[in-house]
């Protein structure tokens, strides 16, 4: 199994907001590391095997490296981590960041629209990207500053605790002011057990399946344990359907024969029918049992091919669905335009607050409309999507006025609709039909 060792990092304020342009201010911060030590078969020492850091933006499999990764840093032993200014998010490289911040209040419209937007453009590679609005602020964590700990003139002081430590259990409050912040970004936290509702953090209660490790075993040798384990399974099953098929092949054949002797007499003929419909209901199930048959057979084979010959080690970063990257000085450029979003774009947001409180209903519809589009398009220059985001606004610009032409047609010349609309039944049901013969 794995041994977490968690260490739990206290900040006395997050000022990401006023000092870095950030999306908010709190006070206190509580941020995480979890380095996962992988136990030994042999009982010699537990060895480190990855390492995963609280983050921004990223979830699961992306909040951890293995050990052996090249852009893990470590000094000695210990892994470096590179805390964000303000924000004090954990990052492996140094460098500027762009994460997604999401905002509640227009976040179910434009779930709607990234929705509608799969529906309408299916071949398009979604890559995981965080729900949401998803507006782009700058994190900065270029290793710059203060550094604490080993290699550095300044060290920490560790305090272990466990669900045995009075002030760790006892208390659900929060470690600063409570601004009563309805979406919960300028509220202080809770500490590090628990979430700001009171319930238990998934990454106290379950750090195995917080980075997304339930799934993956310690070592090579848990995962050969594995390989026999599902062969040995696998022999059962097919023992077990080998004498199904075998029963069911009999009884198959012996329903046919009973079949054809009740068409050989007229008065059976129903009885006959209903027979023959049993029939291909068995012999479907019957197929479908050797098909599974051959699935696990196939199974086995490569499982035992495995074992004699174990493949190599996957490449550390293997797992990543998104690679927690900064940006680089190539993309500068575009890092100033994100600096500068990051100004204007809260309070473009508490404005247009405003115009939805006083202006009439189309001014209202039109101003949310509008406040989706720019976040969206500043959001797609900052994923490098552009091009991608101006085809899909064409495409729903195209949409729309094809549902238009459609209900117009249908309002003012229903007739001719409707004779459209049984045109195309008619001529997909004779192309179906003309297949079915050319099939006998």
């Amino acid at each position: 199994g794995y041994v977490c060792l968690q260490y739990w990092f206290f900040y006395a304020m997050n000022d990401w907001r006023s000092t870095f342009g950030g999306i908010n201010d709190h006070e206190a911060d509580w941020e995480m590391v979890t380095v996962y030590l992988a136990e030994q078969e042999d009982g010699g020492s537990p060895r480190p095997a990855w390492v995963a850091f609280s983050s921004h933006d990223y979830s699961g499999d992306d909040l951890r490296r293995r050990w052996d990764d090249p852009e893990l840093q470590r000094e000695g032993t210990h892994p470096v981590v590179f805390a964000g200014a303000g924000s004090h998010s954990g990052a492996f490289i140094a460098g500027d960041y762009v994460v997604s911040v999401d905002p509640p209040p227009v976040r179910v419209a434009v779930n709607v629209m990234r929705k509608l937007r799969r529906f309408l453009a299916p071949w398009r590679h979604y890559t995981g990207a965080p729900a949401g609005l998803g507006i782009p602020f700058v994190d900065y964590a270029r290793g710059d500053g203060v550094a604490i700990g080993a290699g550095s003139e300044h060290r920490w002081s560790p305090v272990l605790i466990d669900d045995q430590t009075p002030w760790v259990i006892d208390y659900r409050g929060l470690w600063g002011l409570d601004t009563r912040d309805r979406f919960g970004g300028e509220r202080a936290p809770s500490g590090p057990r628990y979430e700001r509702n009171g319930s238990v953090r998934m990454s106290w209660a379950n750090p195995l399946g917080w980075a997304g490790l339930l799934k993956v075993a310690p070592d090579d040798a848990d995962r050969a344990d594995a390989l026999r384990d599902r062969v040995a399974g696998i022999d059962r099953q097919l023992s077990e359907l080998d004498a199904e098929i075998s029963v069911d092949r009999a009884a198959l054949r012996g329903l046919r024969a009973e079949a054809r002797s009740l068409t050989t007499h007229d008065y059976a003929r129903a009885l006959a029918a209903r027979r023959e419909g049993e029939v291909a209901t068995r012999e479907a199930a019957l197929n479908q049992k050797i098909a599974t048959r051959t699935d696990l057979a196939e199974e086995r084979r490569a499982h035992l091919a495995t074992l004699a010959q174990p493949t190599p080690p996957e490449a550390p970063q293997a797992h990543l669905k998104r690679a927690h990257q900064p940006y680089v000085e190539a993309q500068e450029r575009r890092t100033r335009f994100l600096r500068l979003w990051a100004a204007v774009s809260t309070p473009l947001l508490l404005g247009s607050i405003i115009v939805v409180l006083l202006a009439s209903p189309l001014a209202f519809i039109a101003t949310i409309a509008a406040l989706i589009l720019l976040f969206a398009g500043v959001e797609a220059i900052a994923r490098r999507r552009l091009l991608s985001f101006l085809a899909s606004i064409l495409l729903l610009i195209a949409t729309i006025a094809l549902v238009a032409a459609i209900v117009l047609l249908l309002l003012r010349h229903w007739r001719t609709a409707v004779a459209i609309i049984v045109g195309i039944a008619a001529i997909t049901l004779l192309i179906g039909n003309v297949q079915d013969l050319r099939r006998r």
